[in-house]
């Protein structure tokens, strides 16, 4: 069920950015997990990954965040300060505050775990043609969500660069690092 929807996000993402500004990413407003408001002003000056998912994803979700982490630890330092990672949670009624920053930390000290309400994430979710499905019709507790799993890679100005699957290896992630830090 997930495929289809991986493979039709990566369509939406080979389309390319038009010159007259980036058609995936835009303006967002998150909440950080100390009730902070966060925006896409805080994309300035760092290249930022971003990853929708939620804690209690079983499979896609640390299989990506362990993938970007390894890829990161495999530059210096210095570099890896140059990035920043936000993991944005699309299931606010079960992840937030110092949980969710825990979760994000647990895969690589830079990592930032935000979350907002269901109509911010709505809406951050659509800038970034991403997609995500609660279904808590078996279990209103143990739900699962259905989502894409793509890793955003974006520039130091908040547009887009490239972008990584949970498939994508580590390497990938590092070279491309590489070229642009």
């Amino acid at each position: 069920m997930l495929m289809p929807l991986i493979a039709a996000a990566f369509a939406i993402l080979m389309m390319g950015q038009e010159d007259d500004g980036p058609t995936i990413g835009g303006p967002f407003e998150l909440v950080m997990a100390d009730g902070s408001p966060i925006t896409e002003q805080a994309l300035d000056g760092r290249f930022t990954f971003i990853y929708f998912g939620y804690t209690s994803c079983p499979d896609v979700c640390p299989t990506s965040l362990a993938t970007l982490s390894t890829a990161l630890d495999a530059m210096p330092k210095d570099k890896q300060q140059k990035t920043q990672t936000f993991f944005v949670s699309v299931d606010p009624d079960r992840d937030q505050g110092e949980d969710l920053e825990d979760y994000a930390k647990t895969f690589h000290d830079t990592f930032i775990g935000v979350t907002g309400t269901r109509e911010q994430i709505d809406s951050m979710v659509a800038a970034y043609k991403a997609y995500y499905k609660i279904d808590k019709s078996q279990d209103p507790e143990l739900y699962p969500v259905d989502h894409s799993s793509i890793l955003y890679l974006m520039g130091t100005d908040g547009r887009y660069v490239a972008h990584f699957t949970h498939n994508s290896p580590p390497e990938r992630i590092t070279k491309k690092l590489e070229e642009i830090l």
